[in-house]
């Protein structure tokens, strides 16, 4: 393999895994802009919301670190795809959710 297309591989890796994380950024983003439907829909007060929030924030914070060490540990080209498929799952269920159990749990995903 020359240098060139090495070079050109790493690049090709780093947009890819680049748009990858940009997708799922987006796709998080999503949570907090639905929380005026959610409080009007579900009859949420500010508390409620604020919980949405702390789930949210504390499932990645938590998550995160475990994830990065285990996959720099034992490396996985999948990983990006499987994060974003339980962001994506995490959405939907909160597309659907019937109770704030539900979009507790949805957003923890």
């Amino acid at each position: 393999m020359t240098i060139a297309t090495r070079s050109g591989t790493h690049l090709t890796v780093l947009v890819v895994l680049g748009m990858t994380h940009l997708l799922n950024d987006l796709m998080q983003s999503l949570i907090p802009a639905a929380y005026p439907i959610l409080k009007e829909s579900y009859a949420l007060d500010f508390v409620q919301i604020g919980l949405i929030t702390m789930t949210f924030q504390i499932a990645g914070s938590l998550l995160q670190p475990v994830i990065g060490m285990v996959t720099d540990r034992h490396p996985a080209p999948y990983s990006p795809v499987v994060g974003m498929m339980f962001t994506l799952s995490g959405l939907v269920s909160l597309a659907f959710a019937h109770s704030y159990a539900m979009i507790l749990v949805s957003v923890m995903l």
